[in-house]
């Protein structure tokens, strides 16, 4: 009996403390998000001067431009390096087009405000990536 009364008294005991705090998100605004500020950063460094990514499938490209464009798309499945691409600017939307033997690649940026999907960070731009018959939205922008 007094076992008895003792498991219950522990399992009451237990079971009145309060839950622990619940993780605290990810902060939307980017500077008070270091790991989000690193990948941004890191893009700047190596000479990208546009960045865009979307959610559901996840992707992001980046485009050097007279360089190159990377496109990392369905979560990381597909990767499609395309040589430097052709620019056209037409008022507020620029667009980006660029072929490889396998691959055609255009991207449309346009100078409308964009949130991000998941996190719900603000951008400067809404992105439009088709590589060849598939496309991706989200948001970028430009990298100084």
């Amino acid at each position: 009996m007094t076992r008895l009364l003792l498991c219950l008294a522990v399992l009451c005991l237990t079971a009145c403390r309060p839950a622990p705090p619940a993780p605290r998100p990810p902060s939307p605004e980017p500077s008070e998000n270091p790991r989000w500020e690193a990948v941004w950063e890191d893009a700047r460094r190596r000479g990208v001067d546009f960045r865009g990514l979307g959610q559901e499938p996840g992707w992001y490209v980046e485009v050097k431009e007279g360089e190159e464009v990377l496109l990392v798309a369905d979560y990381g499945e597909r990767r499609v390096v395309t040589p430097a691409p052709s620019k056209t600017v037409q008022g507020t939307r620029t667009t980006y087009r660029s072929r490889t033997a396998e691959h055609t690649l255009s991207i449309l940026v346009e100078a409308t405000p964009c949130s991000d999907a998941m996190s719900g960070i603000p951008f400067e731009a809404t992105v439009t990536v088709t590589l060849d018959d598939q496309e991706y939205r989200g948001c970028g922008r430009a990298l100084p």
